[in-house]
């Protein structure tokens, strides 16, 4: 891939929120200088990191449908929502976003695929496509919810805060253990039971924010195991790193 080609990919990479921390950015991670909030968060006592940890174990053991709305909001100061579906399988995950333009996220025990679809007002758009080592901090920085097949939150997060919602939620505040993340600060929100994710917001260094919302969470069977492979087309840039 040519720089001006690199170049071009990357922004609209970042317009389309998957999370590329490069240069001028795509997604953004969560956890920077916590804004105030009206509760304040009690701190963390081993009893209620069960929710989370009920929550890991339903990643990597379960398998899960659900649908997600996403924001992403840029340093520079713009916005752009999307909206899809979600499948996580025992540590697995696909992803795929409608809006402008489309895009697609494939992570599963190898690799991780961010894949960006042409512009259809362009005749010779081509399909954007960077491919990761999900065992690696470049992969990783990629998306966060990469870590959910690489271990989960606590191989890579601390639970530095926790506070219970009104509805009986329980929202924690996670910060990174070490550099193997390019996150500055990250929150989830899970159901009392640990068995739903009901929100995922991160912040990258470069303090770009992205927001994941899920509901319609379902715990199903058995999934396609094919949704979790990824062969470009034979016309599409690709950028391994």
């Amino acid at each position: 891939m040519s720089p001006f080609h690199a170049q071009k990919y990357l922004k609209r990479m970042a317009r389309a929120g998957l999370a590329v921390v490069l240069v001028l950015c795509a997604i953004a991670a969560e956890i920077v200088i916590a804004k105030p909030s009206a509760k304040k968060a009690e701190a963390v006592k081993p009893a209620n990191l069960d929710p989370l940890k009920n929550l890991d174990d339903a990643f990597q053991k379960q398998s899960m449908k659900m649908k997600v709305a996403q924001t992403t909001k840029s340093m520079i100061g713009t916005e752009t929502k999307h909206r899809g579906t979600m499948v996580i399988s025992k540590g697995r995950l696909r992803m795929e976003l409608d809006g402008e333009p489309k895009s697609l996220l494939v992570v599963n025990k190898n690799n991780l695929w961010a894949v960006t679809y042409p512009d259809e007002m362009f005749k010779d758009s081509k399909f954007q496509v960077i491919k990761a080592n999900v065992s690696t901090k470049k992969g990783r920085a990629k998306n966060p919810l990469s870590v959910l097949s690489q271990g989960g939150f606590f191989k890579f997060f601390i639970a530095s805060g926790s506070q219970k919602e009104a509805n009986g939620d329980f929202l924690f505040f996670l910060s990174p253990r070490s550099e193997e993340t390019e996150l500055r600060r990250a929150q989830v929100r899970v159901s009392p039971d640990g068995k739903s994710i009901r929100l995922l917001k991160y912040w990258d260094t470069l303090e770009n924010e992205v927001q994941m919302d899920f509901s319609d969470v379902e715990v199903v069977k058995s999934v396609d195991e094919k949704l979790f492979d990824y062969t470009p087309p034979k016309n599409a840039d690709v950028l391994a790193i």
